[in-house]
């Protein structure tokens, strides 16, 4: 686990943004950043800003099996190979 998912987990909100923000302005790191930034709305209870980044990150890196997680948990899965962002 990451130190971003980890904070999310544990309710340590600040360090999960602060961390989702630094994932995010990392290139090849985007992915990670929205999907922490998913995990982060999830928490806040807004379902639907969670699935719009989890989606934004399955956009940037389509095997990002965490991002795919998320998204079946919140019921809004793309199938394998899908092309729904």
């Amino acid at each position: 686990k990451t130190l971003g998912r980890v904070s999310v987990e544990r309710g340590e909100l600040v360090v999960a943004r602060k961390a989702a923000e630094a994932l995010s302005g990392c290139e090849g790191q985007k992915h990670a950043g929205l999907y922490l930034s998913a995990l982060l709305a999830r928490r806040a209870g807004d379902l639907e800003e969670a699935r719009r980044l989890a989606q934004a990150a399955l956009a940037l890196k389509p095997d990002h099996r965490a991002s795919r997680e998320l998204l079946k948990d919140l019921g809004d899965a793309p199938g394998p190979g899908s092309s729904r962002h």
